[in-house]
């Protein structure tokens, strides 16, 4: 059974250029990863700054790993 996940960011006006930097490079890490069948951004087009993430995983033990793999890249 698929599962679903979304994360709501809103980013410093200021920080906007940066956050598309950093979020560019780590969804398409998210994309590749086992399991995932589709990630989305959503930008609010009223402001830049606030966006939604919509992935969809293939189980939620896909989706596990990849939150266990997402903070040690981070590092």
């Amino acid at each position: 059974m698929t599962v679903t996940v979304t994360l709501e960011l809103r980013f410093s006006p200021d920080a906007v250029t940066a956050g598309r930097e950093l979020m560019g490079r780590a969804l398409h890490d998210t994309r590749a990863f086992d399991g995932n069948v589709r990630t989305d951004v959503l930008m609010d087009e009223d402001d830049e700054a606030h966006w939604l993430i919509y992935e969809l995983w293939e189980t939620v033990e896909h989706d596990e790993a990849y939150r266990n793999f997402a903070p040690a890249r981070a590092s």
